[in-house]
């Protein structure tokens, strides 16, 4: 089964995520990567309780995942598809 959705992502060079979380996020050599997002650090590919050592700079677009997993949850569970006979 598949299902479409509309993914919005953000420029992050105007807007970084408003907390810590988990996005997805496009680098400069336009690489598709899952990572946490630290508000702390002010980091992608970083948590709060890390001192950033792993940080990644190149992201140029990143998503929240909460928004995309949460559209895959309404569209699999709450409007579910009809089944062929």
């Amino acid at each position: 089964m598949m299902f479409e959705s509309t993914i919005k992502w953000h420029r992050a060079s105007e807007e970084l995520p408003k907390e810590s979380c988990e996005v997805l996020a496009i680098s400069n050599i336009g690489r598709l990567f899952y990572m946490n997002y630290s508000d702390k650090n002010k980091a992608f590919n970083s948590t709060d309780n890390d001192n950033g050592e792993y940080e990644n700079e190149n992201i140029l677009y990143w998503a929240y995942v909460e928004e995309i997993l949460y559209w895959a949850y309404v569209e699999e569970i709450l409007l579910p598809l009809p089944t062929k006979k």
